[in-house]
């Protein structure tokens, strides 16, 4: 049995391709208003899906993952 989790899941959870204002506010801790003046920035993109407006996951992940350090830059833990 392969042990290696598929790509896009978490704890067999599937990551949905994009998610909705609301959601992405839920999912940053933040208002929904804030989500669209993140979006007018140019933080992420905002698509329309029919009469959707959706955020693709992926540039939520690439936002979250540009923020700065509090604590400086990350350093690799050494075994030992």
């Amino acid at each position: 049995m392969d042990n290696h989790a598929a790509p896009n899941v978490i704890f067999a959870i599937p990551v949905p391709i994009a998610v909705s204002v609301n959601d992405a506010a839920r999912i940053l801790s933040v208002h929904r208003s804030t989500v669209y003046d993140m979006a007018k920035r140019g933080d992420f993109r905002m698509l329309k899906m029919g009469g959707r407006t959706i955020i693709p996951h992926a540039d939520l992940v690439a936002y979250v993952d540009r923020l700065p350090s509090i604590y400086g830059p990350a350093t690799p833990r050494h075994a030992g």
